[in-house]
């Protein structure tokens, strides 16, 4: 479902990655950017008030875009490394357990029911990565693909 709106957005993404580029950033710096922006989102969830509902979700939004804006980066510069591989999935976890925190001490969320929530979260990217090391690809599969 996702991948035909990472089709959409590929051109001008790489465009601005190459720009950022250009100015000497790199895909590593991008992916901390995104963890920063989950950070903010979450104390945004913990500090939740319904004025301020927005903010947020707009940071949220900043951190899928510089979680996409990373990869691009990487490839396109060809910068990909098995390191920063291995930092955006982390710190994509990380993120995602951020977001929970915020949700679970805000009260907007159950502390049994965010804490399975994140279980399952952590096990779509473990599934994943097995599911790899065997051998098999799962890429095209599934409801965010």
């Amino acid at each position: 479902m996702l991948s035909g709106l990472s089709e959409w957005l590929s051109k001008p993404l790489t465009s601005f990655a190459r720009n950022l580029g250009n100015m000497g950033l790199r895909p590593n710096h991008i992916t901390l950017m995104g963890f920063t922006s989950s950070i903010v989102a979450a104390y945004g969830y913990y500090r939740y008030t319904p004025q301020g509902r927005w903010f947020p979700l707009l940071f949220l939004a900043l951190a899928g875009f510089f979680d996409a804006l990373d990869g691009v980066m990487a490839r396109e510069l060809s910068m990909k490394s098995k390191l920063g591989g291995i930092l955006d999935s982390t710190v994509d976890r990380l993120g995602e357990a951020t977001l929970f925190l915020g949700l679970i001490l805000s009260g907007v969320v159950n502390a049994a029911w965010g804490l399975l929530a994140l279980i399952f979260s952590f096990m779509v990217s473990y599934v994943r990565a097995r599911a790899e090391g065997e051998g098999l690809s799962l890429k095209g599969k599934g409801f965010a693909e």
